[in-house]
């Protein structure tokens, strides 16, 4: 995935999920998974975009959060479903996002309030507020979420970082570029 300087966001790679966006099977008629060596154009506005192996997410410039390819639980908050889909569908219900990270099993974003929503530890997400930066990573569901804020902290939850799925401070005076 890659945002060009006028908004537009295009794709290319393996689509075996419909992580691509572009419409296209996700397998070849000889059933073999489909692989774009061009790249294609997927959607205009984009200001942020995050790829997992199995799904991406993208930011427009209106605060929209859209989603396509598959979604091993599709909650991002409560309430707010993701569906499977291999074009770009937008989320009802989530909007003003200014940023969005994705991994195979996690999904979070980032409201312009600095509010945090995220997939799974809705609870142990809420504590954080003021929130700048996020980043997702991890393996199938041992997922695990980093989130810096605003007072420079940086936490985490989830997956096996810290022998469990605890809320914890890890770091502190954090700079931000």
């Amino acid at each position: 995935m890659a945002i060009r300087g006028d908004g537009s966001l295009w794709a290319w790679g393996a689509n075996s999920s419909g992580q691509l966006g572009d419409g296209s099977p996700r397998r070849n008629e000889d059933g073999s998974a489909l692989l774009r060596l061009e790249p294609v154009k997927i959607m205009d506005g984009v200001a942020r975009v995050s790829a997992g192996s199995t799904r991406t997410m993208a930011v427009t410039d209106d605060g929209g959060l859209y989603s396509w390819g598959l979604h091993l639980v599709g909650v991002i908050a409560p309430n707010v479903y993701i569906p499977d889909n291999n074009i770009p569908v937008r989320i009802l219900g989530l909007d003003d996002v200014i940023d969005v990270s994705v991994d195979t099993s996690e999904a979070v974003a980032i409201r312009s309030d600095g509010s945090l929503w995220a997939r799974v530890w809705e609870d142990e997400a809420q504590l954080v507020e003021n929130v700048l930066a996020i980043s997702v990573g991890g393996f199938r569901f041992d997922g695990h979420v980093l989130a810096v804020t605003d007072d420079g902290n940086l936490w985490t939850w989830g997956g096996r970082w810290n022998e469990g799925s605890e809320l914890e401070m890890i770091m502190s005076n954090i700079l931000m570029p």
